[in-house]
């Protein structure tokens, strides 16, 4: 467990570092029509974070499905939103 926390707390100060230097109206443009703006590629992140821990939550539960593991933090129009 440690070593996670370790692992998030240095990708988190990464990630502000990188992100200090990028102005909102940047953080929106992609750098071609096919890739993701770094706001898209936060949601993704964010979104799969989120999607992570739910996934295991239902293992804990003993709910766990697996084919209910669609990968929806992939979708364009979920990180546009």
């Amino acid at each position: 467990m440690e070593r996670v926390r370790r692992d998030y707390a240095t990708a988190n100060l990464e990630l502000e570092e990188a992100l200090q230097t990028i102005t909102p109206e940047a953080a929106e443009k992609k750098p071609t029509p096919n890739d993701w703006s770094a706001k898209e590629t936060l949601a993704h992140l964010i979104a799969s974070e989120r999607d992570f821990h739910a996934w295991l939550a239902s293992m804990l539960n003993d709910n766990f499905i697996a084919d209910s593991l669609d990968y929806s933090s992939n979708v364009h129009s979920r990180m546009a939103a």
